[in-house]
C-alpha cells in the first residue's frame, strides 16, 4: 500500500468525526483487498481541492465493476455494495461526496477509482485559518 499525502495536506486540519472517516476509508480500501483475491497494490492520495479534503484510492487489480456504479442508487439482489454507501453517506454528512473516475495506467488500460471528499470550507491550516479564504 502506498500513501501519498500532499505538502500542503501534511499541517491541514480537518473538522470530521474521525471514527467515521476511518470507517469509509477502511470500506474503500477493504473492497480493493477483498475484491482482488490474486492481490493488488493500493495507492491512497490526501489531497486539497476547493478548501476539501480529498482521499483517491486506486488499485491495480480489476477494477470496480459498472453495475456497480449504475446501482449505487438501487436496492438490488444482484450486487452487495453496503460499504460503499456508507462510505458515501459519510462523505456526505460532512459535507463531501464519492466520486466515481478513472486512472490510467501505464499500458494505457482504463481502470476505475473513486475518490471520498470530506468537508466544503473545512480544511484548515495549522494556524488554525479556512485553507480557503487564505487564497482570497
Amino acid at each position: 500500500m502506498e500513501l501519498d499525502i500532499s505538502p500542503e495536506m501534511e499541517k491541514a486540519v480537518v473538522f470530521a468525526d474521525g471514527n467515521l472517516v476511518k470507517r469509509a476509508l477502511r470500506n474503500l480500501i477493504g473492497n480493493s483487498v477483498r475484491h482482488n483475491p490474486q492481490g493488488c497494490q493500493i495507492r491512497i492520495r490526501l489531497y486539497e481541492k476547493d478548501g476539501m479534503a480529498c482521499f483517491c484510492i486506486t488499485d491495480s487489480g480489476t477494477g470496480i465493476p459498472q453495475v456497480v456504479v449504475e446501482n449505487m442508487d438501487t436496492q438490488t439482489e444482484k450486487i452487495h455494495i453496503m460499504g460503499l454507501r456508507l462510505a458515501r453517506q459519510i462523505a456526505r454528512a460532512h459535507g463531501g461526496n464519492m466520486m466515481w473516475g478513472y486512472v490510467f495506467r501505464r499500458n494505457r488500460e482504463k481502470k476505475r477509482s473513486y475518490s471520498i471528499v470530506f468537508g466544503k470550507n473545512r480544511v484548515y491550516n495549522s494556524r488554525g485559518i479556512l485553507r480557503k479564504d487564505e487564497k482570497e
